[in-house]
Parts: structure tokens; C-alpha cells; sequence
């Protein structure tokens, strides 16, 4: 009795693992209505909803809202500034990094400075870690 109730938790948890692992690799696909909605929050006045549409646009990488992130860059705060770079970096594409570069070679905060060049060395290292 002992041994079969061990089986059959030790298949309830490979089970959970295994399905726990399928859902984890699914590509979410966004709606154009999400989108629209997407944009409008980082476009937003309102700095806690621009902060949640920056934070989402990383988490689900959505490489349409690049060049706005880019964009705002310029205009934003030191607190958003960290938060579009750890987007940026979130979206796992080169061109994202380069522009990271680039918009914090003219940057004068020093904080958002070094951030900026922690976040492209990290994507670095990722990518060196990545090719072996």
C-alpha cells in the first residue's frame, strides 16, 4: 500500500513539472485591442500606469512598442529611464541594446548611466553564455 501511494504522488508531481513546463514555453499572442491599450498606458500622464505599460511591454515582449519606449526615453523620469532599459533588455534583441547604448552615452543622471551599461553588459555575458 506504502509503495503504491509513493507511485502515484511521485506521478502527480512529474505530471505538475511537466505541465508546469509546457505552459512556461507557450508564446503569448496579444490582441490588437491589448495593443492599442498598451500603448495608450505608456503614452499615459498618469506615472503608475505608464510604469505598469513599461513593465508589461518587457515582460511580453512586445517589439512593437520599442520605438516608443526609445522615444519616451528621452522625455522621462530617472525611475522610468531604469525601468525602459530593463525592458529593453527583457525583449532579448540586439537592436534594443544598441539603441540602449546609445541613448545613455548622453545621459546625465549617473545612476540611469550606470544602470544602462550594467543592463548591456549583462546582455552581454547572456549572449557569450548563450553561444557556447
Amino acid at each position: 500500500m506504502k509503495k503504491t501511494s509513493y507511485t502515484a504522488v511521485l506521478a502527480v508531481v512529474l505530471s505538475l513539472v511537466l505541465f508546469t513546463g509546457l505552459t512556461a514555453q507557450k508564446k503569448t499572442v496579444i490582441s490588437e485591442n491589448h495593443m492599442q491599450n498598451l500603448i495608450t498606458a505608456i503614452k499615459s500622464d498618469n506615472d503608475g500606469l505608464k510604469r505598469s505599460g513599461i513593465y508589461w511591454a518587457g515582460f511580453y515582449k512586445v517589439e512593437k512598442v520599442v520605438p516608443l519606449l526609445l522615444e519616451e526615453f528621452l522625455h522621462e523620469n530617472n525611475k522610468n529611464k531604469i525601468l525602459i532599459a530593463l525592458s529593453l533588455y527583457q525583449m532579448g534583441k540586439d537592436s534594443c541594446i544598441i539603441k540602449l547604448m546609445e541613448l545613455s552615452k548622453n545621459e546625465r543622471n549617473f545612476e540611469v548611466k550606470r544602470i544602462c551599461n550594467a543592463v548591456v553588459e549583462q546582455y552581454q555575458i547572456d549572449a557569450e553564455l548563450a553561444s557556447k
